[in-house]
């Protein structure tokens, strides 16, 4: 039975992970997937220009895509973990920090 807890003891602090999130301690639970939506204006234009913003817009409020603009998929890998408090929240990869010395 001594050999069962042991691995039990194991498996809990493989699955629950301590690490440091932009130097705050926290416990890993696993990576997740996010995706995200990116419009892509396909001409030049510069940040400020109306075009920008109305292509926006129409995204937002109508759900459309206006021509000459592109709707890409972002996908990025975050951490999610759960800090001492209780609250839990996904952390992008490089502020995540396994070694016990990254909160000194």
């Amino acid at each position: 039975m001594a050999e069962m807890e042991k691995a039990l003891r194991r498996f809990f602090e493989y699955v629950n992970r301590p690490c440091w999130v932009d130097g705050k301690p926290a416990i890993f639970h696993r990576w997740v997937e996010e995706e995200q939506g990116v419009l892509i204006i396909n001409s030049f234009v510069r940040r400020d220009d109306p075009v920008v913003e109305q292509a926006l817009s129409d995204l937002h409020e109508k759900h459309l895509v206006r021509s000459g603009c592109s709707l890409e998929k972002l996908k990025t890998t975050r951490a999610l973990v759960e800090y001492p408090d209780g609250t839990v929240g996904t952390v992008p990869l490089e502020l995540i920090k396994f070694d016990a010395e990254a909160g000194s």
